[in-house]
C-alpha cells in the first residue's frame, strides 16, 4: 500500500536524524598534566583556567572536585561545586542517614592541584545541535503532517 512506503520514508528519515544528532553531540575532556610549576603558573596567570569553566580538579590529597570556577583569586581556585552531606533522620522506630549534595563554594590552593580536567563542546557539537534544530522542526513541521494525511486518505 501507499502508506507503507511513505512510512518507511519517515522512519528512514527519523533514525538518520537521531543518528545524526549522537554523532554530533560529543564534547572533548581535555586533561592538563603539566610539571607541577608550569601547571601552578598556567592556573594563577588565566592561561588554564577562567571564569564560567567547568573542570574537575584533582588534588595531592586525592580528591577529585568537579566545579564551575568562579574565579582564581590570591593563589586559590575558587568555584562552586557539590559537598555530600550526611543527614541524620530520627523517627520513633528507627535512625536513617542520607547523604544529600548541596552546591557549596569550594576553595582550593593552586599549590594542591595536581590535574585539571575540562570539559568543552566540539565545534561539531555546535554544528549537530543547529542541524539537529533544523531536522526537528523539518519533521515536524512537514513529514509528520504529510505522513498522517497519507494514512488518511490511503484508509
Amino acid at each position: 500500500m501507499v502508506w507503507e512506503s511513505r512510512f518507511v520514508f519517515f522512519a528512514k528519515t527519523v533514525v538518520f536524524f537521531a543518528v545524526f544528532m549522537i554523532v554530533c553531540a560529543c564534547s572533548t575532556v581535555k586533561t592538563s598534566s603539566l610539571p607541577p610549576d608550569q601547571l601552578r603558573h598556567q592556573i594563577a596567570s588565566g592561561e588554564l583556567i577562567q571564569k564560567g569553566d567547568q573542570v574537575t580538579i584533582s588534588s595531592f590529597d586525592g580528591k577529585k572536585h568537579d566545579l564551575k570556577i568562579i574565579a582564581v583569586i590570591d593563589d586559590s581556585v575558587w568555584g562552586k561545586g557539590n559537598v555530600v552531606k550526611e543527614v541524620e533522620t530520627i523517627d520513633e522506630n528507627a535512625v536513617v542517614r542520607n547523604q544529600v549534595f548541596e552546591k557549596q563554594i569550594i576553595k582550593i590552593p593552586i599549590v594542591d592541584i595536581v590535574s585539571i580536567e575540562s570539559r568543552e563542546a566540539t565545534g561539531i557539537a555546535y554544528v549537530g545541535a543547529v542541524a539537529a534544530g533544523v531536522g526537528i522542526a523539518y519533521l515536524l513541521c512537514f513529514l509528520l503532517p504529510a505522513f498522517l494525511v497519507g494514512l488518511a486518505v490511503g484508509l
